[in-house]
């Protein structure tokens, strides 16, 4: 199991890493929208893992497999944080609202994404998982805090922090995408375990991949739900193959 205190310091010195030198090569960073951007990160691996285990000790949850209670308390962590430190909605894209025509490029994104996933994890030929427990949490939970942490609170944080961007397919991709991506992809696949950095390059490389095109439909949109939507969708998709 990985140390999960280690692993965090791992990622946040990697990207501390990366914010000086950007530093250095003269782009202005704030460091307040930074380290709020980091306090989100650090509730996420702080709650997630006690709420597994706070399910565990009570006697009517202790025999769920899937960590239903801490993407729960994670959901109300976040949106806790998001009150405290003043973020607007809109800014973290808790709108129901799309930018004018998104739809079908969205629509079109999770397709691509879709058949990108399913095809490598038909190829890896793992087995399915049918069950209604992982079926009904993984077409739910898992694009709900994850979302919301990542390409919500952490984005609109880290838009702040760095600024600069530019325009891709009509998204706004920039160094805020860039650090949002790499903990997403990390956090999958970067980690301390027994005192050794253990990298998995391949969910690195494709949560990595996967992590971009959601963090194209965040911006795209301007909202929150297609990405949420792909997410869940893509788990989901995970159990038939």
């Amino acid at each position: 199991m990985p140390n999960i205190p280690l692993t965090l310091i791992l990622h946040i010195s990697i990207l501390a890493a990366g914010l000086l030198v950007l530093r250095m090569s003269g782009r202005p960073v704030l460091k307040k929208p930074f380290l709020l951007g980091l306090g989100i990160i650090i509730i996420y691996w702080i709650v997630s893992p006690l709420g597994f285990v706070l399910q565990k000790s009570l006697p009517l949850l202790s025999g769920l497999r899937w960590n239903w209670i801490g993407k729960l308390l994670v959901i109300g962590a976040a949106l806790t944080y998001l009150r405290a430190t003043g973020l607007s909605r809109s800014l973290v894209g808790l709108t129901w609202r799309q930018r004018e025509g998104s739809i079908l490029p969205a629509f079109t994104m999770i397709v691509l994404l879709c058949v990108f996933a399913w095809t490598l994890e038909a190829f890896q030929a793992d087995g399915t998982d049918l069950s209604a427990a992982r079926l009904l949490f993984q077409g739910i939970m898992p694009g709900l805090d994850e979302e919301l942490v990542f390409r919500g609170i952490l984005l609109a944080f880290f838009v702040q922090a760095f600024s600069q961007s530019r325009n891709i397919a009509g998204a706004s991709f920039g160094w805020a995408g860039v650090a949002v991506t790499f903990l997403f992809a990390a956090g999958h696949g970067l980690y301390v375990i027994n005192g050794e950095v253990v990298a998995n390059w391949r969910p690195l490389a494709i949560t990595g991949t996967l992590g971009a095109g959601l963090f194209w439909l965040r911006t795209r949109t301007g909202s929150l739900v297609a990405p949420v939507v792909a997410h869940n969708l893509l788990n989901f998709g995970y159990s038939f193959f």
